[in-house]
């Protein structure tokens, strides 16, 4: 993760163990202007890119998986797949099914043990002759680096 890192996430939610009402308050602002910077720097990397993205990259960078879970994950060859229940993703729109195929895959890191968890954040770089995606979890973080990518509504 580039942009919105464990230790970020970890400390904006650092604030809900804490007793004192107005330490609180302080980590919650200063956690809370940290990410707020995160999401900026990452909303201004995609606007610089956006333009050169094909249509299958911009329909994944564009999808709403906040909160979907992991149902499986299976990598075989050059292709990843990943299986989504959407179903607990507020802002998704689409089917509560969803299957992720990641083809031309040069590497994965983070996918054992992803079965069951929530997917928080991802993000999307781009190489010179790859893009990244890049994925924070509820435990872990998982990244993929690939040609193209197609998405599935079961």
């Amino acid at each position: 993760m580039r942009f919105f890192t464990r230790k970020l996430y970890d400390g904006l939610q650092e604030h809900l163990k804490l007793t004192d009402h107005e330490e609180s308050e302080r980590s919650f602002k200063t956690a809370g202007a940290a990410w707020d910077l995160a999401r900026r720097q990452c909303e201004d990397y995609l606007l610089d890119v956006r333009a050169t993205l094909p249509s299958d990259i911009l329909a994944l960078v564009e999808s709403e998986f906040h909160d979907a879970v992991v149902v499986s994950a299976t990598f075989v060859g050059q292709i990843l797949e990943i299986v989504l229940d959407t179903t607990s993703a507020p802002w998704s729109h689409i089917k509560p099914r969803v299957r992720l195929r990641f083809a031309g895959v040069t590497g994965v890191t983070g996918m054992d043990g992803i079965a069951g968890e929530w997917l928080l954040y991802d993000e999307l770089f781009v190489g010179d002759a790859y893009y990244e995606y890049s994925v924070l979890l509820s435990r872990v973080e998982m990244s993929v680096r690939f040609r193209n990518v197609a998405i599935y509504q079961d």
